[in-house]
């Protein structure tokens, strides 16, 4: 899962600057298993305990707006609200500071929360994550699968767009 003091995710990403900006729009999401999570998040690094910032949503509708500000450390839940899908998620970066906000519209943003974590890489990775939140991401029955649905994705950053995909 993303929390914790470790990750283990699957996550579309790219090289991002200190000046970032994701939008997403979140379809829908499918699993059996309430831990289950898909949204963005930006990351220190693709390491599994680095710092990060996420904006996610479980099966049931809750939105959380979760760090980690020290790689190794817990993973603290900074913002967390009920909403219905489909959904835009939002995830401002600027420097240090990590703006969440989410829309039914993409007109009207309601922010979540703020975030900052002093230090953190002015390169460092953006992008989407889902995950089943579970100890054994290799199994194919329903509590531990996740099936997520996003449109629109847009990036706002000056670095290189070279997406890669990996599975923590």
């Amino acid at each position: 899962g993303i929390g914790g003091t470790n990750d283990g995710f699957h996550f579309l990403y790219q090289p991002c600057n200190a000046q970032a900006q994701i939008t997403v729009q979140l379809l829908n999401q499918e699993s059996a298993n309430i831990a289950a999570r898909a949204g963005i998040t930006f990351r220190e690094t693709s390491a599994s305990p680095a710092r990060n910032v996420s904006l996610t949503v479980n099966p049931v509708g809750q939105l959380l707006l979760q760090s980690r500000s020290s790689a190794g450390d817990l993973t603290q839940t900074n913002g967390m609200t009920s909403l219905t899908l489909p959904c835009w998620l939002r995830l401002v970066r600027k420097g240090d500071v990590f703006l969440g906000c989410h829309s039914t519209d993409n007109i009207t943003w309601t922010p979540l929360g703020s975030i900052t974590i002093p230090g953190f890489n002015s390169e460092a990775y953006v992008g989407i994550a889902s995950t089943v939140s579970d100890s054994n991401p290799w199994s194919v029955d329903d509590i531990h699968c996740n099936t997520a649905t996003f449109k629109n994705l847009t990036l706002n950053s000056s670095a290189s767009p070279s997406a890669k995909a990996v599975h923590n």
